[in-house]
């Protein structure tokens, strides 16, 4: 096979199972960590899209207990409980016990230390602290109003949407970098599992694949088409699941095709594109 430069020989390389077969041989160890990184790159761009294109969090699933102290008979009682312009405009203190926990309004923060599960309205913020050990102050927006929710769900919505427009950096980067870590190590036990695989073959002279640099070049180059299907199929609808099924859907057919056309045998390679 015509040999070209990194990263060009990588992108031929991928173009087909017999190429993906022969160009095995075109890249070291530096040049094979940057190929895995950038493929593990083409799947973060859904999840960076899902991120910058979501307007709420499921905070529920942090703060389990919180939240639901916000319930109809809750709404009942807050209904003097006013906002305007990022401010609460009632003065009078409101203290709704619960089972689980309390929801405050206008009380000291000193009251409600003591409480595993807290929702306390304050006059230019609100406070959620959930046994699960998380504790937020949120600053009201200036279009919070508060009635303009009827109902409990779109009152925990309303508080959702405040605090997420208020720790969305925060998120983002947290669940970008998680997301990212889930990727990079399940890929590494996909290609590294399947390159010890094709490498053991070497054993009994069964195919021409001397080192195991080399099957991991191979399996590198046939993740390509995968990787690509997975990115766009997670452009339309982010999905990591569906999105890493693919990628190694994309990598049996590519290994399969491989060894049907090529027998994991060397040959001439003239014209192989």
């Amino acid at each position: 096979m015509k040999q070209t430069s990194f990263p060009l020989n990588y992108f031929q390389s991928m173009l087909t199972p017999k190429a993906a077969f022969y160009g095995r041989n075109q890249l070291n160890w530096f040049q094979i960590v940057i190929v895995f990184l950038f493929l593990n790159g083409l799947l973060m761009i859904p999840v960076s899209l899902s991120f910058a294109n979501s307007k709420q969090f499921q905070l529920e699933e942090m703060m389990p207990n919180a939240l639901q102290l916000i319930d109809n008979e809750t709404m009942k009682s807050m209904e003097g409980v006013d906002f305007k312009n990022g401010e609460m405009q009632s003065t009078s203190k409101l203290l709704i016990e619960k089972e689980s926990g309390v929801v405050g309004v206008n009380q000291p923060e000193k009251a409600l230390k003591k409480e595993m599960n807290v929702v306390a309205f304050e006059k230019n913020q609100f406070i959620l602290k959930d046994q699960s050990g998380y504790e937020f102050n949120v600053a009201y927006t200036k279009n919070f109003d508060k009635t303009a929710s009827t109902t409990a769900k779109q009152l925990v919505n309303e508080l959702k949407r405040m605090w997420y427009q208020q720790n969305r950096a925060f998120v983002s980067f947290t669940m970008m970098l998680m997301t990212g870590s889930i990727l990079v190590v399940s890929n590494i036990l996909l290609i590294g599992g399947a390159a010890i695989f094709v490498w053991l073959t070497k054993r009994n002279a069964y195919s021409s694949i001397a080192s195991y640099r080399e099957s991991v070049n191979f399996i590198l180059n046939a993740s390509g088409w995968g990787m690509l299907l997975g990115l766009m199929v997670g452009i339309v609808h982010f999905d990591l699941t569906i999105m890493l099924s693919l990628s190694s859907l994309g990598m049996v057919i590519m290994l399969t095709a491989a060894f049907v056309i090529t027998k994991f045998k060397d040959k001439k390679c003239e014209g192989v594109s």
